[in-house]
C-alpha cells in the first residue's frame, strides 16, 4: 500500500508542476504578443513634394523620409531639377526630374552645426555659427567645397543673402558684413553697422547698402520703387520675401503680429500707395484690409483643411476663429501668389492680386507633420518637415 501511495503521489507532484509550467507560459505569450502589436514608432524627419497645378485644389504628390536630424533653422531651397536641404550636419540633393518619384542624390557632410542655405546660380551658400561655406553644385550628383567666408573677432552668423556678386553676412549684434564675390575667393568689403531694430528692410547697391527707415506706408512704397530688398531678417520683421512685383514681410514678434504686402510699384505707387495685412494673430491666416482705398474686404480662416468666411469688416482687428492652423513659419512669392506654411501642418496658397475675387484660394492638411521651409517650382511646392510635437 505504501508503494501505491507513493507512486501517486509522485505522480500527483509530477503532474501539478507540469500544468503550473505550461499555465505559466500561456501567461507569458500573450504579453509578448502584445508588445510586439503596438511598437514605439518615431515620428520622421521628411521632405513632401506638393502638387500645384490646380492652386484651388493642391495635393501632395510625394515624400521621402531625411534619415538625419532637421534643426529650426534648416531649410530647402530649390534650383533646376534638384532640391538642396540642410539637415543637423549635412547638405542633402533630391532629383525631382519626376516629381511623383523624387530621388535621394547624395549628401554632403560638414564638420559643424549648418542651418540655412541660399541657392545663386552654381553654388550653394551654407551658414553655419561662424562662417558661410560656398558649396559648387555645376554637377549636382557630386556637390563640392569650393570655399569659406569666415566673420571677424568670432562674431556668430544670423542670416544672410547674396545679389548680384555681393554677400551680405548679417551677425547677432546686427552688423553686415559685405564679401565681393566676383573672384575665385570672397573678399571682404567692409561691416556696417546697422540702426537697432529701426529698419523695415536694406536695398542693396553693390558694395554698399540703404537702410529703409520705419516709416509710413508711402516712404516704404517709395523705397521699393528705386531698388530690390535684401532677404535678410532684423529690424522689426523676422522674414521679408522679394520679387519683381511685390514685397512681402512678415512680423510675429510683436503682440499682433500679421503679414505686409505692397503692392506692384508700377500701379499702385501713383495712387499713392497701398499696403495689404493678413493677420497671423491667434494663429490663424487672414485677410484683414487694404490701407488708403476705405472700402469693405472679406476676412478668411483655416479651419480644419476649409477656408472659412469670418467676417466684412475691413477695420476689423480681431477675428473670432480658433486656434486651428498654427503659427506662420515661412512663405514664399511666386508670380502673383504668396504660399505660406504654418505650425499644425497647412500649406495656403493666397492670390496677390488685389483687384482679384476670392483671393484665399486653398489651404492644405500636411497630415501630421511639422513644416518649417518651403520652396516653389513651377508647378510643384517643395516642404520640409521636422518631427516636432504639432500640439
Amino acid at each position: 500500500m505504501r508503494t501505491i501511495f507513493a507512486k501517486s503521489t509522485l505522480a500527483f507532484v509530477i503532474a501539478t508542476l507540469t500544468l503550473i509550467i505550461h499555465t505559466s507560459c500561456g501567461l507569458r505569450v500573450p504579453g509578448q504578443n502584445r508588445g510586439a502589436v503596438a511598437p514605439v514608432k518615431t515620428q520622421e524627419n521628411v521632405f513632401i513634394v506638393i502638387d500645384t497645378t490646380d492652386v484651388k485644389n493642391p495635393t501632395v504628390a510625394s515624400s521621402i523620409p531625411l534619415p538625419f536630424r532637421v534643426g529650426p533653422n534648416n531649410n530647402v531651397v530649390f534650383s533646376g531639377q534638384h532640391a538642396y536641404i540642410t539637415t543637423a550636419q549635412h547638405l542633402h540633393v533630391i532629383e525631382l526630374s519626376d516629381p511623383q518619384h523624387p530621388s535621394y542624390v547624395t549628401s554632403l557632410a560638414f564638420s559643424d552645426d549648418i542651418g540655412k542655405a541660399r541657392v545663386s546660380g552654381h553654388q550653394v551658400f551654407v551658414a553655419s555659427r561662424h562662417k558661410l561655406y560656398l558649396v559648387d553644385i555645376s554637377n549636382p550628383t557630386r556637390p563640392t567645397f569650393e570655399s569659406t567666408v569666415s566673420l571677424d573677432h568670432g562674431k556668430k552668423v544670423k542670416d544672410f543673402d547674396v545679389h548680384e556678386s555681393y554677400l551680405y553676412v548679417m551677425d547677432t549684434d546686427d552688423h553686415l558684413h559685405v564679401f565681393d564675390l566676383a573672384g575665385k575667393n570672397a573678399q571682404f568689403v567692409e561691416a556696417i553697422t546697422m540702426p537697432n531694430f529701426w529698419f523695415l528692410g536694406l536695398i542693396p547697391k553693390g558694395p554698399t547698402i540703404k537702410p529703409i527707415n520705419r516709416a509710413k506706408s508711402w516712404q516704404v512704397l517709395l523705397a521699393y520703387q528705386n531698388g530690390n530688398f535684401l532677404e535678410l531678417c532684423g529690424g522689426k520683421y523676422e522674414k521679408i520675401r522679394f520679387s519683381k512685383d511685390y514685397l512681402v514681410f512678415a512680423n510675429y514678434k510683436d503682440a499682433n503680429p500679421d503679414i505686409t504686402i505692397v503692392w506692384p510699384r508700377s500701379h499702385y505707387v501713383q495712387r499713392g500707395g497701398i499696403l495689404e495685412h493678413y493677420d497671423v494673430t491667434g494663429n490663424c491666416l487672414a485677410h484683414l484690409y487694404t490701407v488708403n482705398l476705405g472700402k469693405r474686404t472679406d476676412v478668411y480662416a483655416a479651419d480644419a483643411g476649409n477656408v472659412l468666411l469670418v467676417a466684412q469688416d475691413q477695420w476689423s482687428h480681431k477675428i473670432s476663429a480658433e486656434d486651428k492652423v498654427g503659427a506662420l513659419t515661412d512663405f514664399q512669392i511666386s508670380g502673383d501668389r504668396l504660399y505660406t506654411l504654418n505650425a499644425k501642418g497647412f500649406f495656403s496658397i493666397i492670390d496677390l492680386v488685389e483687384s482679384h475675387t476670392d483671393r484665399f484660394l486653398s489651404v492644405t492638411t500636411l497630415g501630421t507633420f511639422h513644416p518649417i521651409s518651403i520652396a516653389v517650382g513651377e508647378n510643384h511646392t517643395y516642404v520640409l518637415c521636422d518631427s516636432s510635437d504639432l500640439e
